[in-house]
């Protein structure tokens, strides 16, 4: 899919959106994916759909890691999708302790990777 400064503009928003949702939560929210872990391979990375290894491994890093004293520490991934889906394999090479959160026009809902790997929506 090339890229579409429209599309990134709500993936940034849906970001922040989230961010502050969890800071609100009182979790501590640390930056964590590889748009800002490794900046220089956003442009190589999203025009090579054939990744391998490392390259997934980097992919699939989630956007950021969140901690409550109370609640644990959890990775969080960041989607949005104008048709509210999100597929099992748009989440497979995600950890188990990732935390889904969707953004679309009409909501905002958050699953755990179990979940979508088990077979939720």
């Amino acid at each position: 899919m090339a890229w579409n400064p429209k599309r990134a503009a709500k993936g940034r928003i849906a970001e922040n959106l989230t961010e502050e949702l969890f800071r609100e939560l009182d979790f501590h929210v640390y930056p964590y994916g590889w748009e800002k872990t490794v900046p220089g391979l956003v442009k190589i990375l999203g025009r090579n759909k054939k990744r391998i290894g490392v390259q997934k491994l980097i992919a699939s890093s989630p956007d950021f890691v969140v901690h409550h004293e109370e609640k644990g520490t959890f990775f969080i991934e960041v989607k949005y999708r104008s048709n509210s889906s999100l597929k099992r394999k748009d989440v497979a090479n995600y950890h188990e302790d990732t935390l889904f959160v969707l953004f679309s026009q009409n909501m905002i809902q958050c699953i755990s990777q179990n979940e979508l790997t088990s077979g939720e929506e």
